[in-house]
């Protein structure tokens, strides 16, 4: 097969797929009649850092066509950093039917908006929970026009979406949204939903109690994928609603940067969805490639391409505008395919390398100091857990070596992860017996062949084996030698031997040397040691133990002194206690930081991630 036919045949498929679209798509069924006895309803509405849309989003609140008696409005103030709590208080006044609840931290697990969501949940006294955002706009129809789709099996109904159109930028990105609905509706009619608009939808207090409440819902970038899967496990059947009454509208995104940030978002939520259909996507988003690649060798076979899938998507996106009130721009439509690959292409590359989370202007720059991610008991599912890591929050992962025979795939998770798992080398004190130079050659060998982020993991050990304690103690000194004459930090493992560890350590410290005592869960007088030395301690699952103390001696330690950890695959912290541990469940140990510190999760993230970007030398 030669190269043309391959993207000859790529090209036919992404025509394909859109013809099939379009032969598949049943009109919007018509909406049942409006039942006599209206219920009453709630509206949620997250808000971080919306000074700028207060005035707009009560005002078209406030115009939603429904009894007053009948809707509550919920707005979750999730620590704003601006003057949106005093506008809101300032805009809803005396008016009933708003309710400003404060979010001060974080469920464990939860994040963002889901976060906001599900603190808003307990708050309201109906059935029927509406779910929008601070800067889209509702129509008055709304609630009115979603309602009369809900039957007792649905749970959960998706409203549409719309981009207000101002010039060729807002247009452009009005399609998009358009036949992503389009297409969404198409296979939600014929099939199942997929997905449903995370700023426009409605979800029932039975969905919620039946999934154990919402915050049940695991955390992800696209919180509507994670709700449908829940709502579709507890036996709902969700749906989309393709009709004019029930259509919000949007901003364009104001540049290029912020599209692809929400591009990427689209991308992770596209991800998850069913492998066929992602291959679908991709074919289609690849289509303006293989039509260039076509031309090359065959310009006439390349324009029959493009013009029969222009053809195809005009057809099919006058249907989905009609049903949306939207009028398209034929020039508009003339250059959406170069602008939908130049878009989707973006899309996909940040978010394959992108690490952080921004929910209206806070990024989650979490670091684990310490993660075995490179074991055995990661490689069936590595993707998963660094995507996962990725959604809650972790900015980096720095992986300790244990001996020779982890180095290797340490080394392979280092290069397929650059830059977002950085890997330590040492020798581990369980993986010194009596012939441990052998090890210690190995180690030294590697140091002296490449820059690593740390000494360790190394120390002494006295839970496993007392036997070779001599030999721990000779390889702990040697191994902190080398760190000190390269300037490297310790970073050091003192299981049910802290004291010792101590006072092995003391005589060798110099002026700069720096490190971390790891899994630390000794008493007040070994953490001001531990201070003393200028050396941090390591925190993880062990903090959120009910018996383990820890809790009662860090009340007494500055906060400055310490850097987060998880040790996975080992010490998961509660409620995963007892299973594999990984770095994704960082934000239970940062919330139970902040419960001990009565400190704002922000302020325990900023603290704690500054001291571990100190200690390893992190620049960027």
């Amino acid at each position: 097969m030669t190269m043309l036919t391959v993207f000859v045949i790529g090209g036919l498929l992404a025509v394909l797929v859109d013809l099939a679209a379009l032969i598949a798509w049943k009109s919007p069924s018509k909406k049942a009649h409006e039942a006599s006895e209206l219920p009453n309803v709630s509206v949620l509405i997250p808000m971080r850092n919306e000074a700028m849309n207060v005035k707009g989003l009560v005002e078209c609140i406030r115009s939603i066509d429904y009894p007053p008696e009948k809707i509550e409005i919920l707005i979750g103030e999730d620590r704003s950093e601006d003057h949106t709590r005093q506008l809101l208080e300032q805009e809803v006044g005396s008016d009933g039917r708003f309710k400003i609840v404060s979010i001060i931290k974080d469920i464990p697990g939860l994040k963002a908006k889901a976060n906001v969501i599900a603190q808003l949940i307990p708050h309201c006294h109906t059935s029927f929970y509406f779910i929008t955002d601070a800067d889209v706009r509702v129509p008055t129809t709304w609630v009115r026009a979603v309602l009369p789709y809900h039957t007792r099996g649905t749970g959960v109904i998706g409203g549409s979406t719309v981009v207000s159109v101002r010039d060729l930028w807002s247009g452009l990105q009005n399609i998009d949204w358009l036949i992503a609905q389009g297409l969404l509706f198409v296979v939600g009619s014929r099939f199942q939903t997929l997905a449903v608009s995370g700023t426009n939808m409605m979800i029932t207090r039975d969905v919620c109690q039946a999934i154990g409440g919402y915050h049940k819902i695991p955390y992800s970038l696209t919180e509507d994928i994670g709700i449908l899967t829940a709502a579709r496990n507890s036996g709902f059947s969700p749906k989309n609603v393709l009709t004019q009454e029930a259509t919000a509208v949007i901003e364009a995104q104001p540049d290029w940067t912020s599209l692809i940030s929400q591009r990427s978002r689209w991308t992770y939520g596209a991800l998850r969805l069913p492998k066929f259909i992602v291959l679908l996507l991709l074919i289609r988003s690849l289509f303006l490639f293989f039509v260039i690649a076509v031309a090359w060798w065959n310009p006439v076979t390349a324009i029959v391409l493009y013009l029969s899938k222009v053809f195809i998507d005009w057809i099919f996106i006058r249907r989905v505008a009609c049903h949306l009130g939207q009028k398209i721009s034929f020039m508009h439509f003339i250059c959406f395919e170069v602008f939908s690959s130049l878009v989707s292409t973006s899309g996909l590359i940040k978010y394959l390398y992108s690490t952080n989370i921004n929910w209206k202007g806070r990024k989650s720059l979490v670091i684990d100091t310490h993660a075995h991610i490179y074991l055995e008991q990661f490689h069936k599912d590595l993707e998963e857990v660094i995507n996962r890591s990725r959604e809650s929050g972790v900015d980096h992962v720095f992986m300790p070596n244990v001996d020779h025979s982890t180095l290797d795939s340490m080394l392979e998770v280092e290069e397929k992860y650059r830059g977002y798992c950085t890997a330590m080398m040492g020798l581990h004190p369980c993986s010194v017996k009596k012939n441990f130079e052998k090890e210690l050659y190995r180690v030294e060998e590697w140091l002296e062949k490449r820059v690593f982020a740390a000494v360790g993991e190394i120390g002494t050990d006295l839970y496993w084996d007392t036997t070779t304690f001599k030999y721990q103690q000779e390889a702990f000194r040697i191994q902190v030698n080398w760190a000190n004459d390269k300037k490297m930090p310790l970073v050091i493992h003192c299981r049910e031997s802290l004291d010792q560890t101590l006072d092995l350590l003391e005589p060798l410290i110099k002026t700069e040397s720096s490190g971390v005592f790891h899994c630390f869960t000794g008493t007040n007088k070994q953490a001001e040691r531990i201070i003393a030395m200028g050396f941090k301690l390591g925190i993880g699952g062990v903090v959120t133990f009910k018996n383990s103390g820890l809790d009662q001696t860090l009340k007494d330690i500055q906060l400055e002194h310490l850097v987060l950890e998880t040790d996975s695959p080992y010490l998961a912290p509660v409620p995963h206690r007892g299973k594999r541990n990984e770095p994704g469940y960082l934000p239970l140990i940062l919330n139970k930081l902040g419960d001990i510190y009565d400190k704002s999760v922000e302020v325990v993230e900023k603290i704690t991630t500054q001291s571990a970007r100190e200690l390893f030398k992190i620049t960027t």
